[in-house]
């Protein structure tokens, strides 16, 4: 027996039989395959055959599903909906019986779906086979909602809602308080106002463009309540304070400045925590300005200047805030007694240097009626009282001769005192003393008169007036001597 010779058959035997498995496994890897890009081929011609001239499901646009639906069908259908759906909408706006009707054609409103009905038959329609499968098998598990945009005149819509809001809007009108006579108000009515707020009503009537609605609506515009009702002007309109100086001893022109300066307070409304100064509220005292030349102090000499008297308007007011309780700010004592008034309770105004400034610390409203009558300034404040209080001034001298030493001199040009300058000087007017004093505000309870607190003011130092002479100007002549 060759052995070699069998070993050699059987080797190419088991060769044989290796090629031919190796060929069963390669036949049977190209069926599979070939089974699996029949499978994927005919499942993606499957999905994009079925929708190839419609819409893929999951895509819609402002909530109507379009499957099945062509793409020049779905942009005619809508176009034509919203222009019919706007056609019909109109909302009717109303308010104490007038009426306005807004439609879409008001502010040229449109919704045009042209463009998105490209973009969603751009899902599934566009790119290659796997990208086009790629999207449908998304819009599967991911549907797609378009949404149109509402086009409208904008400017169009702000004159509409501006129409409206010009004829709903009404000012609130607080009470008001007139003077009838020296101590009498009378109190006229109020009312309540209607603001509408124009940029909430813009967005309703664009939401309701949005959803095609018509309605009535009953506009409901802002009430706002008067600052100041009847029953709170008359509660707070009692006089609580007063004041006067006489102009008995007044020329025309001096008496016509204090008038003009206490008419600018006549009727004065100041809120509580206002503060109120005299030059500002008086302004400039000029002729252009209607005040008149008259007697004022400059100093310790009595002199003529334009708005002579205003003091007095100043120390009149300064009174009656006084007994008002009312915040003194600021205040200035003259350089010298003044007639009108007592020690340390008059109050110095001039331009720019000394004012008279107060603040309505009541906590209420408070109304200033002024003026001159009967050859007297007054001021009477009307206001809340303070419950069971009584407010007084006192006025405490401390010193009241203080003197100079000194004498003013006036020339007298005309001869009929005194001529020559050798002469004795002739007195032309006594000068006053001055003094020390100081000022108080005493609260009491009126219930028992007790004395709550007696408040001091201010502590003044008036200066004495010198008295004034007449003095000769001319020269005495010369005696001939006789030899």
């Amino acid at each position: 027996m060759n052995y070699r010779h069998t070993t050699k058959s059987r080797y190419m035997q088991q060769k044989k039989r290796r090629r031919k498995r190796i060929f069963r496994l390669v036949r049977f890897a190209i069926f599979v395959a070939l089974c699996v890009v029949v499978f994927v081929y005919g499942r993606l011609a499957l999905d994009l055959g079925i929708h190839g001239n419609t819409f893929y499901p999951g895509v819609s646009i402002d909530g109507v599903n379009l499957t099945g639906y062509g793409k020049e069908e779905v942009a005619e259908q809508l176009n034509q909906a919203y222009a019919e759906r706007f056609a019909a909408q109109s909302v009717v706006l109303s308010f104490e019986g007038q009426e306005w009707t807004f439609t879409p054609a008001t502010v040229n409103a449109s919704r045009d779906v042209t463009a998105l009905v490209e973009q969603a038959w751009s899902l599934g329609h566009e790119g290659g086979w796997f990208e086009r499968q790629k999207t449908i098998q998304e819009l599967r598990s991911q549907p797609v909602a378009l949404e149109s945009e509402l086009v409208y005149d904008e400017q169009a819509l702000d004159d509409f809602v501006n129409q409206i809001k010009s004829q709903v809007d009404k000012p609130v009108q607080n009470a008001t308080v007139t003077i009838t006579t020296e101590d009498t108000l009378e109190v006229g009515p109020s009312e309540e106002g209607y603001e509408l707020d124009a940029q909430a009503l813009k967005d309703q009537l664009v939401a309701l463009l949005y959803s095609g609605e018509s309605q009535n609506i009953e506009l409901s515009p802002t009430v706002i309540e008067p600052s100041i009702s009847e029953e709170e002007l008359e509660s707070s309109t009692v006089k609580i304070s007063g004041a006067a100086t006489s102009l008995k001893n007044s020329g025309a022109n001096r008496s016509h400045n204090v008038e003009l300066s206490l008419l600018k307070f006549n009727g004065m409304v100041v809120e509580d925590g206002q503060q109120v100064s005299f030059n500002k509220v008086v302004g400039a005292r000029t002729k252009e300005n209607g005040f008149l030349e008259a007697p004022e102090y400059a100093g310790t000499e009595v002199v003529d200047g334009i708005g002579g008297g205003a003091c007095q308007a100043s120390t009149t007011l300064y009174n009656a805030v006084l007994k008002a309780g009312l915040q003194i700010d600021e205040r200035y004592s003259h350089g010298m007694t003044v007639g009108y008034a007592k020690l340390s309770l008059d109050a110095a105004v001039y331009r720019n240097t000394k004012d008279l400034v107060f603040t309505n610390n009541t906590g209420h409203t408070i109304f200033i009626f002024a003026g001159v009558k009967d050859k007297r300034a007054y001021v009477n404040i009307y206001g809340t009282p303070q419950e069971d209080i009584k407010i007084t001034l006192e006025s405490e001298t401390i010193q009241d001769d203080i003197t100079t030493g000194k004498k003013n001199y006036v020339k007298d040009t005309t001869g009929e005192h005194v001529y020559y300058t050798t002469d004795e000087p002739v007195l032309k007017s006594e000068g006053k003393k001055g003094a020390k004093s100081r000022g108080y505000r005493v609260y009491t309870r009126i219930s028992t008169g007790e004395v709550i607190k007696r408040e001091l003011l201010s502590t003044d130092t008036y200066a004495a007036q010198p008295d004034t002479y007449w003095k000769g100007i001319h020269e005495p002549e010369e005696e001939e001597v006789v030899e």
